[in-house]
């Protein structure tokens, strides 16, 4: 024993705990927390600590920064206060009151204690317990051997021992245990296809355990992070993640894990599996087991989908699964994995990234494997490794082969007193046979151990393994040979049902008794070729094994088995679709497998799995169209369902399978299936067709044969007519819109559904979206305002702001307008909608472009780049602004080419008036007169302003009186509004600005005067600049020929100055020419 405590400097001397404490990554904690809230979390921490020493009959001896060194009489008394300690450390982490969760290690010893003059602790126990304290993991309690030999008969602990540990400062080593809290929530197990193998030691993988433990010390400090363990079969992934998976679970984690299969692609069954381990430990989660409850119910998805709201849901169960992350974690650090990725359905990849980029600062770490070598082109892994490699707290592993000397331990634990000189022959044997693939290596280590031939190896002449197998898969066929006689036609039949398999099913197929078959299988498991994985579930060691036992079925044996299989699924009332279609698919009743394809399909809709459904769908249209006595409803139905997985994933050709469907519903003469499919050609409660498309008159003349099949006061029927209405926001039929919307509107009303309600409005401002709809349109915002207060709804929030937004630039109060898209940024957060934050930055860029801000044409470009690949408005927005731009700039003649094109697509009108300025600019009157002399069969809808406008300045420029008089009627009621084209893509200025110019073009100039003060006016206000300077050119214009020539000098020079500093170089040409002439 060291003496450490000197005489002179002793008062007393007693027996007694000792006890230290430490804030784990209190560093890192400040850092994130900043110096305010880390001082009161300090407070907190402090606080806690006290109150526990007290309860416990300790005093605090001294504080030590981020700890605390603490005495107590007795043993049981340290222990006690011990637990107490991280019994409260970890509710005050779940408490919504806390700064922060955060955790202690602490250190607990028991001999002599010293007390110095100064009131310190000193002694041998002193030293154990700070050194101790150190030595432990955060949230653990580590103790000397006679802390447990006086505080065991405490019941509420146990003492794990941990091993002897050499402590700076003791001379000899201490043996050290854990103090394990028996009476926390019980922890939950190890998920079993993650207990390791105890048959042989892992070895050649020791930093990659290292790194692991890195990350998950990180995790536990609150710094959430992902690994991702990649290699080709058999290199050892999962036995890998096993060790992971133990080393967190003994370190108090929560180990939560599921597996993706091989034959079946079940959306997010992987999270599913993990959390249906670990029911009862939050409410939530239990109300979505039992009853499919809330939005993380659709993880649990009943049979069959319901209508409903694409895209929003998704987001909520994808918030909903990161919540329950979130609350696990503050309980305990998480361990979440994931087994072959390389197997995902797109959906499960999806949660994954969302997880992945939403978890900053939970104590949660994502592992997942996959095998890199199965990826193709368009797996969705491969966009979940690009936000991997850009992800903070980040690491891909990648196993290597074992080398001979990896090999050599491997025989030395099989043999542990062979030579090590023959071990290492052995090894190097059987690294050459097996390239150091570690499966397959310690499978032909236990065929050579089973036959003889290792043994044989090792104390023979030669150490050349003999009877090494000619391919590695035979090394398993010859292990299967060698079980008792009966068992490899079981084992083939289980290889039928799946990677894993019930026993009860299993007796069903092979027609054995249950304990017969029991006995059958853990004399297998004793082989290590199959493994329980729970209650009555066992399943193949690896992908390996099953595919040898499959090799060996012939067609038609292996159809049988799959017969089988269906028919005991069938016959036992389950509702596995996804297990029933492809066994009955693998033994050739196609028309089996269809019927339940499709309720598979529709149970991935239920679960917003979309990218899943529309996969199913494929399959079952694939089926039905092989199957001459297909029935046709039973046709429409899939393309029904194709369309609306389609639409859920922002796929464009939706509408060809809508359309599809309606075909097939009309064909078999059912009214609800053909409203159905027309109500999914327009996307009601999403801005899908605010992209302007010639109207499509099939579906228009589809949606009014429905209706009038429809009973009148049928829900679809409410849909159907806002439908209709949208289809035809692009002909000239206003009044029909405007009937039909009001009918929509009154059957909404009377069935009183909030949902219809919103649909029809939204519907209402898109059909009915033209500038004398004005006063309407901000009243239905300010009705979608109230319902979004109603429901709490963030979506209908952002609705409602958006139009409102809108609205208010139509008004020129670009200031509120961008006031009111601030108040928006909360809702966008909550819906983290793509869509929806392209509409907020391009109504942001059209207010920039109306008041000429520098860079704007790098902010144009900078969207188009970002939302390019993914919504089809992007070209069309990026044209229109950088078309304004090159009005604004003088050079719109240079895109005569570009604006020509644009004329063949969507929007011709609109672009067709574009073109004509374009071409008036470049010197090509005809081309310029004969857009102009088109007929007038643009609708009133959300390009109309926007194209009397530019029509506008192609008659001034010709001299076209007849035209000017017949646009300047059109434009005088909107007299003070700010033209702003379809959601908000750009705006071509100020309506006042273009009547002056006409009137002045109609000889009407004091009328002209009236206009362009009021535009001078109104742009100086809004800081408009272009229309600021136009419009005094056009004023001092006016004015001179009026003959009140005192402020003409003034206005020409503001608007020189203005024009030549922004660039406006057809501005300040023209300006140049007046004061030139005027001169």
């Amino acid at each position: 024993m060291v003496g450490l405590v000197s005489p002179a400097m002793t008062a007393t001397v007693s027996t007694g705990a000792i006890l230290f404490t430490d804030m784990v990554e209190s560093t890192a904690l400040r850092s994130r927390l900043g110096e305010v809230r880390a001082d009161e979390l300090r407070r907190h921490h402090d606080q806690l600590l006290a109150d526990a020493i007290a309860a416990h009959r300790g005093e605090v001896a001294r504080w030590t920064g981020d700890g605390v060194k603490a005495v107590f009489p007795t043993a049981s008394d340290g222990v006690g206060a011990a637990v107490a300690i991280q019994r409260a450390v970890l509710q005050y982490g779940l408490g919504a009151e806390a700064v922060s969760a955060f955790q202690v290690r602490i250190g607990l010893s028991v001999g002599e204690v010293s007390t110095d003059e100064n009131g310190d602790r000193r002694g041998v126990a002193v030293v154990e317990a700070a050194r101790l304290e150190a030595l432990a993991r955060p949230g653990e309690i580590l103790a000397t051997e006679m802390v447990r030999l006086l505080g065991h008969r405490r019941a509420n602990v146990r003492f794990d021992e941990v091993g002897e540990r050499t402590l700076k400062g003791i001379e000899l080593p201490v043996t050290v245990f854990r103090v394990v809290d028996t009476e926390a929530v019980a922890a939950a197990p190890l998920p079993r296809f993650l207990v390791p193998d105890s048959h042989l030691p892992m070895v050649g993988r020791e930093a990659l355990v290292q790194t692991f433990d890195q990350r998950w010390a990180d995790a536990r400090a609150g710094r959430a992070g992902v690994v991702v363990v990649r290699g080709q079969a058999g290199i050892g992934k999962t036995r890998l993640v096993s060790q992971f998976a133990a080393m967190a679970h003994a370190s108090g984690g929560l180990v939560l894990g599921g597996w993706c299969s091989s034959d079946v692609d079940v959306p997010y069954e992987p999270l599913a599996m993990a959390f249906r381990s670990v029911a009862g430990l939050d409410p939530a989660l239990d109300a979505a087991l039992t009853s499919s409850a809330g939005a993380l119910g659709r993880l649990f998805p009943a049979t069959s989908g319901d209508e409903l709201q694409p895209y929003f849901p998704r987001l909520e169960l994808f918030d909903a699964v990161g919540e329950l992350l979130h609350r696990l974690a503050k309980r305990q650090p998480v361990l979440l994995v994931v087994d072959d990725l390389h197997w995902a359905a797109a959906p499960t990849v999806l949660l994954l990234r969302h997880l992945i980029g939403a978890a900053n600062e939970d104590r949660l770490l994502i592992v997942g494997t996959f095998r890199d070598g199965d990826l193709g082109p368009s797996h969705p892994m491969r966009d979940l490794l690009a936000d991997v490699r850009s992800a903070r707290n980040a690491t891909i592993l990648d196993p290597l082969g074992l080398n001979e000397t990896d090999v050599a331990a491997l025989v030395s634990t099989v043999a542990p007193s062979a030579p090590l000189s023959r071990a290492a022959l052995v090894a190097e044997a059987v690294c050459r046979e097996t390239a150091g693939n570690p499966f397959f290596a310690a499978e032909l280590l236990r065929h050579l151990t089973d036959t003889g031939e290792l043994q044989r190896s090792l104390t023979g002449d030669s150490a050349s393994v003999a009877s090494v197998p000619l391919e590695m898969s035979d090394v398993v066929t010859r292990r299967l040979a060698q079980l008792v006689p009966g068992a490899v036609d079981v084992l083939r039949a289980a290889a039928v049902i799946g990677a894993s398999f019930d026993v009860g099913l299993l007796a069903d197929v092979t027609e054995m008794p249950e304990g017969a078959l029991v006995d059958l299988l853990e004399g297998v498991a004793r082989t290590g070729l199959v493994a329980e994985l729970g209650v009555g579930e066992f399943g193949f060691v690896h992908a390996i094994v099953r595919t040898a036992l499959l090799d060996g079925l012939s067609a038609t044996r292996a159809a049988r088995l799959h017969r089988s299989v269906a028919e005991a699924l069938e016959a036992n009332g389950a509702d596995q679709f996804d297990e029933l279609a492809f066994h009955w698919q693998m033994a050739g009743v196609e028309a089996n497998a269809t019927s339940h394809l499709m309720r598979a399909a529709d149970r991935d809709m239920g679960a917003l799995a979309f990218e899943s459904a529309k996969a199913r769908y494929v399959r079952v249209i694939d089926l039905l169209n092989r199957d001459v006595r297909a029935d046709t409803q039973v046709r429409a139905r899939a393309w029904i369902g194709l369309a609306a997985a389609q639409r859920g994933m922002f796929d464009p050709t939706f509408k060809e399978a809508a359309v599809r469907a309606a075909r097939l519903a009309r064909s078999a003469r059912d009214p609800l299936l053909m409203a159905e499919a027309a109500n999914l050609t327009t996307w009601l409660g999403t801005h899908s067709f605010w992209v302007a498309e010639a109207p499509d008159t099939e579906m228009i003349e589809l949606c009014e044969h429905t209706l009038a099949q429809l009973p009148a006061d049928s829900p679809l029927r409410v849909r159907l007519l806002a439908t209709l209405a949208s289809h035809l926001t692009f002909s000239p039929s206003f009044d029909q819109r405007v009937t039909l919307i009001a009918e929509a509107n009154r059957l909404a009303a009377l069935l009183g559904d909030t949902q219809l309600m919103v649909d029809v409005l939204h519907a209402e401002f898109v059909c009915l979206w033209e500038p004398g709809t004005l006063a309407r349109r901000e009243q239905i915002a300010r009705d979608l305002g109230r319902l979004a207060r109603a429901t709490g709804e963030a979506h209908l929030e952002f609705l409602s702001g958006f139009f409102a937004a809108y609205c208010l630039l139509e008004r020129g109060e670009l200031d509120a307008c961008e006031a009111r898209l601030v108040q928006l940024e909360p809702a966008l957060a909550a819906i983290r909608d793509g869509q929806n934050e392209f509409l907020i930055e391009r109504l942001r860029i059209t207010i920039a472009i109306l008041r000429s801000e520098g860079g704007v044409q790098a902010r144009v470009d900078a969207l188009f780049q970002r939302f390019g690949q993914s919504l089809t408005d992007a070209e069309g927005t990026w044209m229109i602004q950088t078309a304004v731009l090159a009005y604004q700039a003088g050079v719109l003649g240079d895109l005569v080419g570009s604006l020509q094109s644009m004329t063949t697509g969507p929007q011709a009108r609109m672009w067709a008036a574009g073109l004509a300025v374009a071409l008036w600019w470049s010197g090509d009157e005809q081309g310029a007169a004969e857009v102009l002399d088109r007929p007038d069969d643009l609708p009133r809808n959300y390009f109309w302003l926007a194209v009397q406008q530019a029509l506008a300045e192609v008659a001034v420029g010709l001299g076209r009186h007849d035209h000017c008089r017949t646009i300047f009627d059109d434009l005088l009621p909107f007299r003070g509004l700010v033209s702003v084209t379809g959601g908000g893509s750009s705006c071509f200025g100020l309506v006042s600005r273009s009547l002056g110019v006409l009137a002045l073009e109609l000889g009407e100039v004091d009328r002209a005067i009236d206009f362009l003060v009021e535009a001078v006016d109104q742009a100086d206000r809004i800081g408009a600049h272009f229309d600021g300077v136009s419009a005094r050119r056009s004023l001092a214009a006016a004015l001179h020929r009026a003959g009140r020539h005192h402020d003409v000098e003034r206005l020409t020079a503001e608007a020189s100055a203005v024009a030549e500093s922004r660039g406006f170089g057809r501005e300040a040409r023209l300006i140049g020419e007046l004061r030139e002439m005027w001169s």
